[in-house]
């Protein structure tokens, strides 16, 4: 089972754990295995190789599988990762037995039964890293330098700020990096020349930067005021198997609050709410809670007719057209599109998933699996409507 962050594999922008060249099969440490378990909470992917082993036909599992499953499982039901089968051989008629439950757990599955060796499908899916590939000491070098841009910027000493800039600026073709445009997005999201910043949010874009630069990004025009700038950003964010997810649901509530789009609002916060408070194992979300909690009886007393809610995040809709990546009803578009966030309006009944949660709706196409409507191109074309 291979578990996958995106933090600098030289070939395809993923730094890749496997799980038995950590634990010893038969016998683990339990150090090792604890030390592994933890480092789970890191990934974004977990790869599950299907195999007989794995399956009720097969046998031999490893003592280990139990705890590891139960991470993972746990880590997809909170929203924060995704799970992809890469199925070599056997048969899931049966669905796994007795550790490894996939009904309902699996984000996409890749066939490689007929070829199980060619393993070219797999990686195709997840593009390739078009960054540049540094030595470890240079690479630490420059997160360093942008790290102290980024920590004066966000505690608004300004001229530490600057300092560090120039100091950033001046280390060897630093602008062909992701670190130099991410610290040039928040030096300059609290400064007045927008062409600027833009130009930096550009090159950023440019380079494809992984859900950690992007919720970054999104964060330092939050802070700077820049709403509805950062707003796309974060809309992005919330349909990721994240640690960001919560963040990101928690912002847009507060966006569609302040702009009086109560549903939207209520539906935000309340996912907000379960997934921080999943996530952290403590009530972090009782703030979000309390407000969502707020506006349900405002939408209560106001009369909505509410026409469908979803099963698994408890989100309300009333009927008419919804977006497919904000879920605001915005009833100010004259067009197609979302006035917020520049996705499609689809009629609620259209809809085969939850615009909020992202879930599929029971007997969809889409049923137990996690929709993303923004495609990227490193750990984004095995979405569900790209059709992978």
């Amino acid at each position: 089972m291979g578990a996958g962050s995106r933090r600098g594999h030289p070939d395809r922008g993923y730094e890749v754990d496997l799980d038995v060249n950590e634990i010893d099969r038969d016998r683990p440490e339990p150090d090792a295995l604890a030390e592994y378990i933890a480092r789970l909470a890191l990934a974004d992917i977990f790869l599950v190789i299907l195999c007989e082993e794995y399956l009720p036909s097969g046998g031999g599992m490893r003592a280990w599988l139990f705890e590891e499953w139960s991470r993972i499982e746990r880590m997809r039901d909170w929203g924060i990762a995704e799970v992809i089968a890469v199925h070599r051989s056997g048969s899931l008629e049966d669905d796994v037995n007795p550790f490894v439950r996939l009904s309902g757990t699996l984000d996409a599955v890749i066939d490689l039964r007929e070829e199980p060796d060619d393993f070219s499908p797999v990686v195709e899916i997840f593009g390739r890293w078009s960054g540049r590939k540094l030595p470890e000491s240079r690479a630490r070098e420059i997160a360093n330098a942008a790290h102290a841009v980024i920590a004066a910027a966000r505690a608004k000493r300004w001229d530490d700020c600057e300092t560090a800039f120039v100091d950033l600026s001046q280390l060897p073709d630093i602008e062909s990096t992701e670190e130099y445009w991410l610290a040039s997005v928040w030096r300059n999201a609290f400064r007045d020349d927008d062409d600027v910043l833009r130009d930096a949010l550009a090159r950023l874009i440019e380079m494809n930067p992984g859900i950690p630069s992007t919720q970054s990004a999104a964060t330092a025009l939050w802070l700077a005021d820049r709403e509805t700038a950062a707003f796309w950003h974060f809309a992005g964010l919330s349909e990721t198997r994240s640690l960001w997810r919560g963040w990101a649901h928690h912002v847009m509530g507060e966006f569609f609050r302040t702009r009086g789009a109560w549903l939207a609002a209520h539906n935000h916060l309340s996912f907000a709410a379960d997934l921080i408070e999943r996530q952290s194992g403590q009530p972090d979300g009782v703030g979000d809670r309390d407000m969502a909690d707020a506006l349900a009886e405002h939408i209560e007393k106001s009369g909505y007719v509410i026409a469908r809610g979803c099963e698994h995040c408890k989100a309300k809709f009333i009927a008419g057209r919804v977006c497919v990546l904000c879920g605001v009803q915005d009833t100010r578009a004259e067009s197609d599109e979302c006035s917020f966030c520049s996705h499609p309006l689809v009629e609620l009944d259209e809809c085969p998933f939850c615009p909020i949660c992202r879930s599929g709706v029971r007997g969809s196409p889409f049923e137990g699996g996690n929709v993303q409507i923004v495609t990227r191109e490193v750990g984004g074309r095995y979405s569900l409507l790209s059709g992978t």
